[in-house]
């Protein structure tokens, strides 16, 4: 029935972590660019409205047109700008009340020096690709040594609000430093 059944085990069900997560980098090694199914757009689509289910005030078919437009930029953005090995950083999220304490910039920093130890002593690592939105984001990310290398925008799609700017942004290949 899959209940607790001695002491440490009750304990451990009850218990709540003493840290909360304040961030999460989702990235993994791509030998080539990705299909349109690989893009982080499709994954946040599906997850807000088959997990989540979005309240009935939001306009379901509205939501998904526009997802499912952003995903095929996105999908065409990677295959662009990323058709070799590389490492995609799909998702870097800070929890508000863990924003302005460096854990983005922990994590970051962790994924590059991953992505330049790749290629081994005295040869060149992996880019790294990721997209974002906002301008807020794009100034993050050049900090970490990532460019702009294409930039959309959906203003007024189907009547509804409009996008902000998505960024496909690169960091190029570097070697690994000590």
């Amino acid at each position: 029935s899959g209940a607790a059944t001695s002491p440490d085990d009750r304990a451990a069900a009850t218990s709540k972590p003493k840290d909360p997560i304040g961030a999460v980098l989702v990235a993994h090694f791509h030998k080539h660019a990705p299909s349109d199914l690989a893009s982080c757009w499709g994954f946040l689509k599906e997850f807000f409205l088959r997990c989540i289910m979005c309240p009935p005030f939001l306009n379901h078919s509205a939501i998904s047109a526009r997802s499912d437009v952003a995903d095929k930029v996105m999908g065409r953005f990677h295959r662009a700008h990323a058709n070799k090995p590389h490492l995609y950083v799909q998702l870097m999220a800070v929890d508000p009340a863990g924003q302005g304490k460096g854990l983005c910039s922990r994590l970051m920093r962790t994924i590059n020096k991953a992505a330049d130890a790749w290629g081994g002593e005295g040869r060149a690592g992996l880019p790294c690709y990721l997209e974002c939105s906002g301008m807020r984001n794009v100034t993050v990310y050049r900090r970490f040594g990532y460019e702009v290398v294409e930039r959309a925008s959906f203003s007024g799609y189907q009547g509804g609000k409009d996008f902000d700017d998505f960024y496909a942004m690169v960091r190029p290949a570097c070697e690994a430093t000590g």
